[in-house]
C-alpha cells in the first residue's frame, strides 16, 4: 500500500543518514590532537631506523607552536655531515633530507613545518630551513637540539568529505524517491486500471459464445 512504502523509504532515509554521519567520524584528528611523526638520522653513508618523535616535541593538529627536538648526534664526529629527516601522519608525509651539520661550518638553526589542512584532513606538509654559519662553533660539536616550530594553515575550501556524504545522502534520497514512485504506479495498475478492462468488469463476456 502508498502507506506502507511511504513508511519503508522513510526507514531507508534515516538510516542512510545516520550511516553517513558515522562515516564522517570515523577518521580524522580534532583540534590538539597529537600527530604522529616519526625521525632517523643518516651519517657516513648509514640510516638509522624510524623512531618516535615524543608527543612532547611533536605537532598537534592545529596548534601552533615551537619547541626543541631532540637530535641524538653524541657519537658523531663534528667534522662528518649529519642529516636528519621527518615523516608526519603514519609516514603520509615525509621530509627530504635535512642537513643538521655540514660538517664545515652551517648548523641547522630552526625547522619551520608548515600544515596545510581543511576539516579534519592533513594535506601538505612543507619544511623552511634556518642555518647559521659559525665555523668555530660548529666544528667543536654537532647541536644535541634544534629548534622546531609547527605552524597550521587551513585551506578555505569546502571540506571534500563533508561534499561526498551530502552527495551520497542525496543519492539515496533520489532512488528512494524513485522506488516510491514505481510502487506507487503499480500499485495504480493493480487497483484501478485493470478494473476498468471490459473483459473483466462483465463476466458473461469471458464465456465462450456457442453458435
Amino acid at each position: 500500500s502508498m502507506t506502507r512504502a511511504m513508511q519503508q523509504a522513510t526507514r531507508l532515509l534515516l538510516a542512510a543518514s545516520v550511516f553517513g554521519s558515522l562515516f564522517s567520524s570515523v577518521e580524522g584528528y580534532f583540534k590538539g590532537d597529537p600527530v604522529q611523526c616519526f625521525k632517523r638520522m643518516q651519517y657516513q653513508g648509514k640510516r638509522t631506523m624510524w623512531s618516535d618523535v615524543l608527543v612532547g616535541q611533536g605537532p598537534l593538529f592545529g596548534v601552533d607552536k615551537a619547541v626543541e627536538l631532540h637530535i641524538p648526534s653524541h657519537d658523531i664526529p663534528a667534522f662528518e655531515s649529519l642529516k636528519l629527516q621527518l615523516s608526519y601522519d603514519y609516514e603520509k608525509f615525509t621530509s627530504e633530507w635535512i642537513t643538521v651539520g655540514s660538517g664545515q661550518g652551517a648548523q641547522l638553526d630552526m625547522i619551520m613545518v608548515v600544515f596545510t589542512y581543511s576539516g579534519s584532513d592533513i594535506h601538505e606538509v612543507r619544511h623552511k630551513l634556518t642555518y647559521k654559519h659559525d665555523k668555530e662553533e660548529a666544528l667543536k660539536a654537532h647541536r644535541s637540539t634544534v629548534t622546531i616550530a609547527y605552524h597550521w594553515l587551513q585551506e578555505l575550501e569546502t571540506d571534500t568529505r563533508s561534499g561526498l556524504n551530502f552527495l551520497f545522502v542525496a543519492g539515496c534520497f533520489l532512488t528512494l524517491l524513485a522506488v516510491v514512485a514505481v510502487a506507487l504506479d503499480s500499485g495504480d495498475l493493480t487497483n484501478t486500471r485493470a478494473l476498468l478492462v471490459p473483459e473483466y468488469e462483465d463476466s458473461d463476456r469471458r464465456r465462450a459464445k456457442v453458435k
